[in-house]
């Protein structure tokens, strides 16, 4: 079998659905299937909804957990489920804050880009920093030991 197989490791968590399109688009074209495997249901399924750069739908598959694939030189078949899932869907990872924080930092971005200029952006930013905890003149928790910069 003859696969090329990215790993986003250093970018995962970090690059937005824009940023992810674009590295896709730079790779095109799609022979048969594009893998969607990181981030709850609601993100991939988005994700997909936009293409991911390769301009056609089918092209995307978002697999279950446990989910497994023959690859083929005549593309992608899924194998029939053989085994009992390792985890139950009950027992998968669910949103917490983290997910909250990513989102609310997406939306941060989008308002900034929609602004109509540098003065709406600084407006924004300074309203912004205002928030309780948040900005300018908040000292910053100390680091814990295992991340000083040494």
């Amino acid at each position: 079998m003859r696969a090329r197989i990215w790993s986003l490791d250093m970018s995962s968590g970090h690059a937005d659905a824009t940023e992810l399109v674009d590295w896709n688009r730079a790779r095109l074209p799609v022979r048969h299937k594009l893998f969607l495997v990181h981030g709850d249901e609601t993100a991939t399924d988005a994700l997909a909804a936009r293409r991911v750069g390769t301009g056609a739908a089918d092209h995307i598959l978002c697999p279950v957990p446990d989910a497994a694939f023959d690859l083929t030189p005549k593309g992608v078949q899924r194998q029939s489920p053989t085994t009992e899932p390792r985890r139950s869907p009950e027992k998968l990872a669910r949103p917490d804050w983290h997910n909250d924080v990513s989102r609310l930092i997406l939306d941060i971005k989008d308002a900034l880009a929609a602004t109509v200029d540098e003065r709406a952006r600084d407006v924004l930013i300074r309203r912004l920093q205002r928030a309780p905890g948040v900005g300018r003149g908040q000292t910053a928790a100390p680091r814990p030991p295992h991340a000083q910069r040494q």
